[in-house]
């Protein structure tokens, strides 16, 4: 029970010092930092991480609504298979790292002639994990290198916030590398029905170092299955259903997250299935990928130009919240300009709060709902959400459709307090977008 106090202080804290430091950037007019200006510039980013060197199709790639490519290590075939269809990629290189050559001349032009080849490159990711403080060290000094050498692609690395890390090592992982943006993993889908405990944890302390920092922040998503003692780091991990794939995905962009990438799209050794199969075909979770990425990238159009100011769990009567989530409590919170009622919630939800440069405000509402071989359908609830109390009155609503694209007005109901509130069918895992006060979303130009 003290840890968990803890825990909720140490979110308290870092929202309300991430708020402060959102408030002074609009009126002293701070810049963005490089990584925020790059996540503004480019489509929301949507990638899935090849494995094996193979014949690359980029058509079904791109089916799957993917925005981007991560290569992980340099890949002839699939570099340049993404390079000549205009498929901007990212990739993975093992630098610097412990038990490595340290990072030479030569590994420098190794690197220029890759992105003198095969055009299209957009980001590194260098090394994977890193542990101990050498490791970060080495990894930064590749970053710094690559952040001068080639100006216009993000630099950053991936951390495992995974036991024996925590907080404190997520923070030295920040301080030492300074990525463009702050990327992390953690599979959470296991055998039987199982889910890690510490997805919310780990999502939540991410994002509030992250915008301490500054800095746009990223995750990969599980999607893979693997046999248990296939490898000790991914111990037993079943293919997610279609409603854990959405919550997952969901779940992060009602954190603040503005890119994601599927771990794995093509796949090796350990590895029973990934977006694909071990023989190249699509496998059960690239129908689902595909009817979620595209919603992604509607949504994503608005979400990178934003900023998240707070995330509220609604546990379902009776239920409890999960370690590391604040819980929504009916009273004014973070920048919801009034009280907001979730009336008698049958399934668990979870409300993300952001603002826009101009102070206008968001709300994302998703339905936590998922199981191991649910659908999306199966597991859809419904919700209704009122507005009311002390302050402004929420008057109209404004919704983004995550399948359209479009804008749509939400048509309020007021009751006998004079409360305005509407009610929300969400599938299995799926979340809706919000604007309170007009229908202009930014980043839809």
């Amino acid at each position: 029970m003290r840890r968990e106090l803890g825990i909720c202080l140490l979110v308290w804290a870092v929202v309300c010092a991430a708020a402060t430091w959102a408030a002074a950037a609009e009126t002293e007019g701070v810049d963005l930092g490089r990584g925020q200006k790059w996540v503004r510039s480019h489509p929301f980013t949507i990638m899935g991480v090849s494995l094996v060197e193979r014949p690359f199709d980029v058509e079904l790639y791109r089916n799957a609504g993917f925005t981007s490519l991560l290569v992980w290590e340099s890949q002839e075939e699939v570099l340049r298979a993404a390079s000549d269809a205009g498929l901007p990629w990212h990739m993975n290189r093992h630098e610097g790292m412990r038990g490595r050559e340290p990072f030479s001349e030569k590994d420098r032009e190794r690197i220029r002639q890759v992105v003198k080849k095969y055009s299209g490159g957009v980001g590194w990711i260098v090394n994977d994990e890193p542990g101990d403080e050498a490791e970060m060290r080495a990894t930064a000094e590749v970053i710094d290198w690559l952040r001068e050498e080639f100006p216009d692609m993000l630099a950053y690395s991936n951390a495992n916030p995974a036991a024996p890390w925590h907080e404190r090592d997520m923070l030295n992982f920040a301080r030492i590398l300074r990525p463009d943006v702050l990327m992390y993993d953690r599979y959470i889908f296991e055998p039987d029905n199982g889910m890690k405990e510490d997805f919310f944890w780990n999502m939540a302390f991410v994002r509030q170092i992250a915008l301490v920092q500054g800095v746009p922040y990223w995750s990969f998503v599980q999607a893979f299955e693997a046999e248990e003692d296939a490898d000790p780091e991914i111990n037993g991990r079943r293919l997610p259903s279609e409603s854990d794939l959405r919550m997952q995905v969901y779940s992060f962009l009602a954190y603040g997250y503005t890119g994601l990438a599927y771990f794995v799209y093509d796949l090796g050794g350990g590895f029973e299935r990934g977006v694909l199969e071990v023989d190249g075909t699509p496998s059960p979770l690239y129908e689902s990928a595909a009817r979620l990425n595209p919603e992604v990238s509607n949504l994503g159009r608005c979400l990178r130009m934003l900023t998240s100011t707070a995330v509220q769990y609604v546990p379902a009567e009776g239920a409890e919240c999960p370690r590391g989530t604040v819980a929504w409590n009916n009273r004014k919170y973070g920048a919801a300009p009034a009280p907001l009622d979730v009336q008698s919630p049958e399934r668990d939800g979870l409300i993300g709060w952001f603002t826009d440069d101009d102070g206008g405000r968001y709300l994302m509402f998703v339905n936590l709902t998922h199981a191991e071989g649910m659908s999306a359908e199966e597991g859809a609830a419904s919700f209704h959400i009122r507005f009311g109390g002390p302050g402004k009155p929420v008057t109209t609503l404004y919704r983004l459709d995550r399948e359209s694209g479009q804008v749509e007005p939400i048509t309020l109901e007021t009751d006998e307090t004079g409360a305005s509130g509407f009610s929300l069918s969400l599938p299995g895992g799926t979340g809706d977008l919000f604007k309170i006060g007009d229908g202009k979303f930014p980043g839809l130009e």
